[in-house]
């Protein structure tokens, strides 16, 4: 089995934005913004641009090379639809096999410039690259999205609209498990809560949609202040009747892309709390107060 010769040339229209932007490295996860691995078509950054299908893996193109590291669920996959391609696949965590970052760091020049959608790696994960990084002053740039202007027939994202889920099942009220959420945020001292694993909000919320295969979750992000919690999601997928009976438990909607304003126009004083796995990097960093890390809040209720 060969690739699908589209592969090379999505290689190369990549290795000409990053000649462009000045990049000696680009790397590509599998994730969305909210770190999940079954994401929606539109965010398979990485299975476009390789021709690799499975759901875990993440790619670095250099300037002559070009690499795959995938799971030991995925080696037989990855060698067929990697045939060809001219990426190389790297069986992560195997003997003598270099992880991802570490061959990174071995091929890009001392004071060179790696590139990163920063909405698609955890906050935890751009910290450990930078430090790896850091040894050969190489630096690690989030704001480049590179795939967007080549990726022509691109899937739209998700229109599904969005159900709550009876209380009858949940055994919770949203407002309840608000209130419980609000103490845990107490207790760590912050006053604001940052949420983007899309499970955590549908428990917490009460929610369901149908954004990814065979998982009936909403792409959203979530704040939770003192007073009041936002859900930032496709506005068109909430109905009159899911508004009126979240605003009854002290939640509004906001427009799923405004979630980066809302965090930049926080009070710079004060502290957030956000989970350092789910949180992508690029949501860190607009947060510009101090910033508590640690697993979600919603973890143990849940």
């Amino acid at each position: 089995m060969t690739s699908d010769p589209s592969t090379q040339r999505n290689v190369e229209n990549l290795r000409g934005l990053m000649k462009a932007r000045g990049l000696d490295a680009y790397i590509v996860p599998s994730a969305d913004p909210h770190q999940t691995e079954y994401a929606h078509a539109h965010w398979r950054c990485r299975a476009w641009l390789t021709g690799f299908t499975g759901s875990a893996g993440t790619a670095v193109v250099l300037k002559d090379a070009a690499g795959l590291w995938t799971d030991g669920r995925y080696f037989i996959q990855a060698e067929q639809e990697l045939a060809g391609s001219g990426v190389d696949l790297f069986k992560d965590r195997m003997e003598g096999v270099p992880r991802m970052i570490d061959w990174t760091l071995e091929h890009v020049p001392a004071g060179g410039t790696v590139g990163v959608d920063g909405r698609l790696v955890s906050s935890a994960g751009a910290k450990e690259w930078e430090r790896k990084l850091a040894k050969k002053n190489i630096r690690l740039v989030l704001e480049f999205d590179l795939i967007s202007p080549i990726w022509e027939d691109r899937p739209p994202l998700p229109k599904a609209p969005a159900s709550l889920w009876p209380v009858e099942f949940a055994g919770r009220s949203a407002a309840d498990k608000l209130a419980e959420i609000r103490a845990a945020m107490e207790e760590k001292g912050a006053d604001a809560y940052l949420l983007s694993s899309l499970y955590d909000i549908a428990w917490l919320f009460n929610i369901r949609g149908d954004d990814t295969p065979r998982c009936p979750i909403l792409t959203a992000h979530a704040l939770v202040e003192a007073e009041r919690a936002t859900l930032f999601t496709a506005v068109e997928k909430i109905s009159d009747e899911i508004r009126a009976s979240l605003a009854a438990e002290g939640v509004s909607i906001a427009a799923y892309e405004t979630i980066s304003t809302a965090l930049k126009s926080l009070p710079a004083t004060g502290s957030r709390y956000l989970c350092r796995a789910r949180v992508s990097a690029g949501a860190r960093r607009d947060v510009a107060c101090e910033v508590i890390e640690g697993n979600d809040l919603t973890d143990l209720p849940k």
